[in-house]
């Protein structure tokens, strides 16, 4: 083998390492609740994900091949690295304990939705409150001493349980809400509840050097 080419391959090992080359197809889980739409394995628009995805897909290389997945079995699968990422996640205190968050994409403010008059949001022993299914706005909820809880396995069924009576309010990340919103047959109100950061969680192993290209692209595509 000449020895300008073995030092080529020297020189390449030493600027990418282990990292993934551009044809690797990576794995990317979506939470199945309606919010985003996948084709074919890729985010598909108009939403208010895919743009900023595919800026920086262009600017790693990574080639990502994505599927609907349960937000607890999303953070399973991330955590024993059977997904590479998962995305969007809300970030929180409790998941950083055994996945790893990138740079933020975009912040999302969690609302509380509501119909008619506004609910008394004090009266956390009697005010009935629908949040989805294994998010960080249920493990809020729970913090902030709700004691009427209903659980909805998507936002979509969150906004019928609101439209059937069958709760005085749900808890929506505004973005998403916005998805929703115009499929409703009333007007709906909104309350601020809390504020999050939102971006991809990977797992605790995966590799650092991967992190950074990605963490990088991030910067530069949020702005």
């Amino acid at each position: 083998m000449p020895r300008l080419f073995v030092l080529l391959l020297t020189a390449a090992g030493l600027i990418f390492g282990p990292s993934l080359t551009l044809a690797t197809e990576l794995r990317g889980g979506v939470p199945d609740d309606n919010s985003v739409v996948l084709d074919h394995g890729l985010f598909r628009g108009p939403n208010f994900v895919a743009d900023k995805l595919a800026c920086i897909a262009k600017l790693t290389g990574f080639d990502i091949h994505w599927k609907y997945y349960p937000t607890n079995r999303l953070l399973s699968m991330a955590a024993k690295l059977e997904l590479d990422f998962i995305f969007p996640m809300g970030f929180s205190d409790q998941r950083d304990k055994f996945l790893i968050r990138s740079e933020y994409i975009f912040l999302s403010v969690d609302d509380f939705v509501y119909r008619g008059s506004k609910p008394d949001f004090s009266d956390k022993a009697h005010i009935h409150i629908g949040v989805r299914e294994g998010s960080t706005q249920l493990n809020e909820i729970i913090a902030n001493h709700f004691r009427n809880i209903e659980v909805g396995h998507s936002y979509e069924n969150l906004l019928k349980m609101l439209g059937a009576g069958r709760v005085d309010a749900v808890v929506i990340p505004d973005m998403v809400l916005a998805t929703f919103a115009t499929t409703f047959t009333e007007p709906l109100k909104t309350e601020a509840f809390d504020r999050r950061q939102v971006g991809f969680y990977v797992g605790k192993d995966w590799p650092p050097d991967q992190l950074a290209t990605l963490n990088a692209a991030i910067v530069k595509c949020r702005d």
